[in-house]
């Protein structure tokens, strides 16, 4: 899907049927500029030295309050807009 789509960021958890760590190598060496969010149930992942390049963390909610914000702070620090999201 890398190959053929160029997307603005990505979420990406890190507990899924492919680990989300090697996704996240495979998303680096492939797309090393599209901005990254960890959204996992798990918490303690800000402080690994392996999600360095990671853009944000957001520790799972039904609220999707925290989720939203923090890819809006993302993309607008990368110059880009979040779709659709209320202002």
């Amino acid at each position: 899907m890398l190959a053929l789509e160029k997307p603005d960021l990505v979420i990406l958890d890190l507990r899924m049927a492919v680990s989300g760590r090697s996704m996240l190598e495979i998303l680096r060496r492939r797309r090393p500029n599209v901005p990254v969010v960890i959204h996992t149930v798990y918490g303690g992942y800000e402080d690994d030295p392996g999600m360095a390049s990671v853009d944000g963390f957001v520790v799972k909610s039904p609220d999707l309050t925290a989720l939203v914000s923090t890819v809006d702070a993302v993309l607008r620090r990368r110059g880009l807009a979040l779709q659709g999201a209320p202002r």
